[in-house]
């Protein structure tokens, strides 16, 4: 789960904490924010930040086979 903690201290500062997302995809969620926050004195990467994203392509194929007709099949 993607999630962004803020940390709003006294004087102003504000922390933001990044988890769940994985590589330097973060920065792109946060950049427009940060725009908006104002002046982003330092950053540091959390674990996550070096870790791949895994995305996950699977294709399910029927076939029959030669000379076999799908008629008369039951459908579902």
């Amino acid at each position: 789960m993607e999630q962004i903690e803020f940390r709003i201290y006294p004087d102003g500062r504000v922390e933001e904490i990044v988890t769940g997302i994985k590589g330097v995809n973060c920065n792109k969620v946060t950049e427009e924010i940060n725009n908006a926050l104002g002046k982003v004195i330092a950053t540091k990467p959390t674990e996550e930040m070096f870790e791949q994203e895994i995305v996950l392509d699977q294709t399910i194929q029927l076939k029959n086979k030669a000379g076999d007709s799908w008629e008369g099949s039951t459908t579902w």
